[in-house]
């Protein structure tokens, strides 16, 4: 069963862990997105930083690994941004498949 528990910037982690316990799923991820965004001054970037940890049903740290960079997604000052609007959810989507394709994370994920 896949649940989602909205939270706030602010909210401290022992309370979005309480919450995610509140699902009653085996596997709880909480994604802490430290830096996300693009740029798009001459070629357009994206730039993350995303802390991924896993925990258990309730509440134990399984795994925790973070995922950082920049990746070039396209466009140039010469001629423009490009399709964008394409690129950048692709990105985003590719990036996410990553990380939950991660092994250490797949093997996480696992019961």
């Amino acid at each position: 069963m896949l649940s989602n528990v909205f939270t706030q910037f602010n909210e401290k982690e022992s309370l979005i862990i309480s919450q995610l316990k509140k699902t009653n799923s085996n596997r709880l991820i909480l994604i802490d997105c430290k830096e996300f965004h693009t740029d798009g001054y001459g070629a357009t970037s994206l730039m993350y930083n995303l802390q991924l940890k896993i925990y258990g049903e309730h509440g134990d740290l399984i795994k925790q690994k973070t995922f950082s960079g920049k990746r070039a997604l396209g466009g140039s000052v010469a001629w423009g941004p490009g399709k964008y609007k394409e690129y950048i959810p692709e990105a985003f989507k590719k990036l996410i498949e990553e990380i939950f394709n991660d092994s250490e994370i797949a093997t996480a994920l696992q019961n």
